[in-house]
């Protein structure tokens, strides 16, 4: 949340791909989607993705926010 002082979401389209992205606030965080890949879920309910997938999103938010460096941790 530091990073997205966001009072509401906002939808954007990834600017290579043009697929939909959005970031939604979420209690202390933002959170940052969506992806039309489904992703494995493990045995705990946890959810993973590609990492193609990963870089995909942070590549829209960077275009959104370009001084969020953002990375992978």
């Amino acid at each position: 949340q530091e990073r997205f002082p966001l009072r509401s979401a906002i939808g954007y389209r990834h600017p290579a791909t043009g697929r939909y992205q959005y970031m939604l606030p979420w209690d202390d965080v933002v959170l940052v989607g969506t992806t039309d890949v489904d992703g494995g879920v493990e045995e705990d309910g946890s959810v993973h993705f590609t990492a193609d997938e990963v870089d995909h999103l942070l590549e829209g938010v960077h275009h959104c926010v370009p001084g969020a460096s953002l990375g992978r941790a």
